[in-house]
């Protein structure tokens, strides 16, 4: 599996998948950090699921960023807000990462 960000989302795709992120995390009460994941096609795009929690590929997400996500999620735990932390917005990504896992599992 080959985990690349940025995605190359169009700017408007992007804003849109945030906003849809951000109200959902509201609407459920989410508290601290957690994954929206989407199925994104040309001219929409669709929720798929929730995670509240960091998951294996948030080390993308930290090198395109330059936010340390443990560090901010245990920041968020000890009750500062994302306001105190600099992060009411979210930061513009610089460069590409790429993270590649392999998955061993045993044919039938």
């Amino acid at each position: 599996l080959v985990e690349i960000a940025p995605a190359g989302l169009a700017a408007e795709t992007r804003r849109a998948l945030l906003d849809a992120s951000i109200e959902l995390a509201k609407a459920s009460g989410l508290v601290g950090l957690g994954t929206f994941e989407f199925l994104v096609t040309e001219d929409a795009f669709f929720f798929c699921e929730c995670n509240p929690r960091l998951q294996v590929e948030h080390t993308v997400t930290e090198l395109i960023s330059g936010v340390d996500l443990v560090e901010t999620q245990l920041s968020l735990a000890e009750g500062r807000t994302l306001a105190s932390l600099g992060l009411v917005d979210p930061p513009a990504a610089r460069g590409v990462a790429v993270q590649a896992r392999l998955y061993a599992e045993k044919q039938s």
